[in-house]
């Protein structure tokens, strides 16, 4: 990871250097390189698609090492023991939130599973994706950013995409944090150790800047590693605000970040706009030269080539744009219903409302870790602590003292960022209809939710602005007086004074830390041990491209509109560490989450798998106790044929021999085109045990035969009627045997329907006689529900 982001260093030196900006600003640096080096790689796959090859580790390598050649000659900066002692403790902040994380070979939840995917892909073939082939037949609808950034990762670091995706998270709030102490720097014009040093203690230790406490599972990925991009045009603005090249060049900068946000998520590049306003603020109050209309022209040009590159280039808009578009021109025109907190003037109070109750946050990212700073007697000092800042920086600036304008510029940005992003957030909740449809639900959840939280590093922002202020008013006011460690004093004079008030805090604040950042992050679908990565790479020759692997699983609906089929356990393993193919991972035409419910888990159609290629099927531990295969003892007995097995792990061969008795087998509850046709008795008789709401079951026989009958099931709602035939050959115990009276208990069943879709249905329950040909209502009148 080291590697990696000294080839974001050196490359982003090099454009600062063309930009004429001044050295010593690592993380601009990284920042500015991983833009760099991410339009290389776009406008490359633009060239791969067109015929040439992909993108090369070693092409990326000669990129940074021309780069780093350019910058031989650059001076040292000033201060070097300063820089050094806060340059270390950043490196170290990094090194305890890596630890728990890099060294993992699975991830923490589906989410990074399905973007290391999507990145050991990328990386592969060198080029934005359009298609999962030739490993799943589907096309790719997400959108590439992340990708394409985790696929840099891959090649400069030599990393697992697992390990990438794992650190992707921590690795850019690293980053934000860097961009958050250069802004102090740029804004004092030195750097302040002391001050600096205590509030990188303060964010990684009090409040945890690296832990996403509401997303443990790091549930939306992509999401939670943009936020140095986000703040980098208003971080950049401050140090281009001294010249004038390098105010034109912010333009394009801030074009960029807009569209490497949007082709993170589409959804949040209007999270952009708060901090481009707060960089526009800062150039407004800093007074500085004055692009020329050539240099904003060029920065402009560059940026928006920049962003045209990506957008055009992005898999979603590829995919899922135009599949929305379509769907919008030919679906039927409704009318809106807006309610009273739809209407533009609610939507207006709402977003000042929540300006108003939300323009001074709490520090943290991702919600209240129980600790220090969540106490609720601390929560008057959090809700002065950003006012009280505005209040000197206004101050400051009116006193026209050139050497606080710049901090104070800084705090009132990043003040007006939060307000912006607070007022945003409100209006949008109040002004977008809630659970309306996917699309529109997605739209709100990612705008409000990335609206609130991009609020906390803007706090943390101001915090630091607020110190070097501090600092610089110390150091005009008493020029004596050592003004870093005096603001650092200051400081530390408040965090002593609620400690002293709330002895436990700093126990409780250890504790949390602990408990939250200090441990190996569990998954909520299992681990990957290198049992199993050994026992894949032994399969792999026995599989070849001979057919599928079946992935198993459980399928779930987290929302009404997505269901979701979950990998568990080692059969991770597949996709992310090997070649080979696989079914139910990833989403494909056949292979989604409710095809594997009706055809895996609530029965297992054997025939339906060998149609489509599904040939193995691969067991391993299962930590979570969620796998779903329906009748697995009886279809690993009758069905399954061992090719490799170690343990609790193996390989099976699904028995092509044996498909059309599968079709007939009770056990494995495929619906049957008809029922069956045997010898008829003296009459039906029947129990039904179970009535829902999800499954029936009973016993039913034709008397005197032994039979077995079908059990046909119908259920309709508005949406239609369904109806499917199940054989009842169950053992059923020795009462069923004495009430048939033909020397067989095998009349039971047990099923689930599978022919319905989602919904709620009235149903009742028909059983045929024994020969196939009148039917008898057997229970009615009982609801059915299937959830997806």
């Amino acid at each position: 990871m080291l590697l990696a982001f000294a080839c974001f260093l050196f490359t982003g030196g090099a454009v600062e250097k063309w930009l004429g900006l001044s050295a010593g600003f690592p993380f601009h640096r990284i920042a500015l390189g991983q833009l760099a080096l991410v339009a290389w790689f776009y406008l490359r796959s633009a060239l791969a698609h067109a015929g040439l090859f992909g993108v090369h580790r070693l092409e990326l390598f000669a990129l940074v090492a021309l780069a780093a050649l350019w910058l031989l000659r650059e001076e040292a900066p000033e201060q070097p023991a300063a820089r050094f002692l806060v340059w270390l403790a950043l490196w170290s902040t990094l090194f305890l939130a890596l630890a728990p994380r890099s060294g993992l070979l699975y991830t923490p939840s589906s989410d990074p599973d399905h973007h290391a995917f999507f990145a050991r892909l990328t990386a592969q073939a060198g080029q934005v994706l359009y298609s999962l082939a030739p490993r799943l037949d589907a096309p790719m609808h997400y959108p590439s950013g992340f990708g394409v950034l985790t696929a840099l990762f891959v090649d400069l670091g030599f990393l697992t995409p697992v390990q990438a995706v794992n650190c992707q998270p921590v690795l850019q709030t690293f980053l934000l944090l860097g961009l958050l102490v250069e802004a102090a720097v740029a804004a004092r014009g030195k750097v302040d150790a002391a001050p600096l040093l205590l509030a990188i203690a303060l964010f990684h230790f009090g409040f945890f800047l690296f832990v996403n406490t509401d997303q443990l599972g790091l549930e939306g990925t992509a999401r939670l590693s943009d936020g140095a991009i986000l703040l980098l045009p208003l971080t950049f603005a401050l140090r281009a605000s001294g010249g004038s090249r390098a105010v034109a060049a912010w333009g394009g900068v801030a074009l960029a970040c807009t569209s490497w946000v949007f082709t993170v998520n589409p959804g949040h590049a209007a999270l952009a706009l708060a901090p481009i306003a707060g960089g526009a603020m800062v150039f407004g109050l800093c007074r500085g030269e004055r692009p020329t209309t050539r240099q904003l022209a060029a920065g402009v040009l560059f940026g928006g080539a920049f962003a045209v590159l990506l957008v055009a280039s992005d898999a979603w808009v590829h995919g899922e744009l135009v599949d929305r578009l379509a769907s919008a021109r030919t679906a039927a025109a409704r009318p809106i219903r807006t309610s009273g907190e739809m209407a533009r003037g609610t939507a207006l109070l709402a977003g000042l409302r929540a300006a108003l109750g939300h323009s001074a946050l709490a520090i943290l990212p991702r919600g209240c870790v129980p600790s220090a700073q969540c106490r609720s007697h601390l929560a008057l000092l959090r809700e002065w602590a950003g006012p009280l800042a505005v209040v000197f920086a206004v101050l400051a600036l009116w006193r026209r003292r050139a050497a606080l304008r710049k901090p104070a510029a800084l705090v009132l940005a990043a003040a007006a960022a939060i307000w912006i992003d607070s007022f945003l957030a409100g209006a949008v909740e109040a002004a977008v209809p809630a659970r309306a449809d996917l699309g529109t639900q997605l739209l709100r959840g990612y705008l409000h939710s990335g609206l609130v939280f991009s609020t906390s590093p803007l706090f943390a922002l101001e915090l630091v602005a607020a110190l070097a202020l501090l600092a610089a008013w110390i150091a005009e006011r008493a020029p004596r007086i050592q003004s870093g460690l005096a603001a650092a004093a200051v400081a530390a004079g408040v965090l002593l004074a609620g400690a002293v008030a709330d002895r436990e805090a700093p126990a409780d604040a250890a504790l949390a830390y602990a408990s939250f950042a200090a441990r190996t992050p569990p998954s909520s679908l299992g681990t990957i041990q290198p049992a199993d990565l050994d026992f894949v790479a032994r399969a792999e020759p026995i599989v070849g491209r001979s057919g599928s692997i079946l992935l198993p699983g459980y399928a779930a609906l987290p929302n009404p509109w997505e269901p979701w089929f979950f990998a568990l356990g080692g059969g991770r393993a597949v996709p992310l560490y090997s070649d080979l193919p696989f079914v139910w991972f990833e989403p494909s035409r056949d292979f989604y989450a409710t095809t594997y419910l009706r055809r895996v888990c609530r029965t297992f159609d054997l025939r339906w798998l060998w149609e489509r290629g599904v040939r193995f099927l691969l067991e391993t531990p299962d930590e979570m106790g969620l796998m779903c295969i329906h009748a697995l003892p009886v279809v690993r007995e009758r069905y399954l044929r061992p090719l490799l097995r170690e343990g609790p792990r193996a390989l099976y061969q699904l028995r092509g021999d044996r498909l059309e008795e599968a079709e007939r087998d009770p056990f494995l509850d495929v619906p049957q085109p008809g029922p069956p046709r045997g010898r008829k008795g003296r009459g039906l008789v029947a129990r039904v045990e179970d009535r829902g709401p999800y499954g029936v079951s009973g016993w039913v026989c034709d008397r005197g035969s032994a039979s077995p009958v079908g059990v046909q099931l119908e259920m309709s709602s508005a949406g239609g009627s369904y109806r499917e035939i199940h054989v009842a050959a169950l053992s059923a115990g020795t009462e069923v045997r004495e009430a048939c009276g033909a020397g067989s208990d095998a009349h039971g069943f047990m099923f689930a329907p599978t022919a319905a879709p989602g919904g709620t249905f009235s149903a009742r329950l028909l059983a045929w006689d024994g020969a196939g040909e009148r039917t008898q209502i057997i229970a009615e009148g009982f609801t059915l529900r299937v959830p997806f």
